[in-house]
């Protein structure tokens, strides 16, 4: 996982069943940091502004998703068309990071 703005599904997985696509995210300003020096926020996108998630990742300048398991195809494609990594909770950093969240 690289460095750079991290986003976070506030549930782990970008889709929820009977809720939909996850809105509320973690946005961990440095991936790579100790997990006590994490630049942590908690963003919410508004479907409303931007129709798209994979708009609102890239509005916000985030560089890396990291979620529980790969999106589906279409949006995958979409996500990693605009140069964003999805990287799911079997990579090791990724697993820390959703620990450290609580996720």
């Amino acid at each position: 996982m690289g460095s750079g703005k991290v986003a976070v599904p506030y549930y782990g997985s970008l889709y929820r069943p009977k809720v939909g696509y996850e809105r509320i995210y973690f946005i961990v300003e440095d991936g790579h940091a100790k997990d006590n020096d994490l630049d942590v926020r908690l963003c919410v996108w508004d479907n409303k502004t931007e129709s798209t998630l994979p708009e609102w990742l890239e509005h916000n300048g985030i560089e890396n998703l990291v979620c529980r398991e790969e999106p589906e195809n279409n949006l995958m494609n979409a996500i990693v068309n605009l140069g964003i990594n999805v990287i799911n909770g079997t990579d090791n950093n990724a697993s820390r990071l959703m620990k450290s969240l609580l996720v």
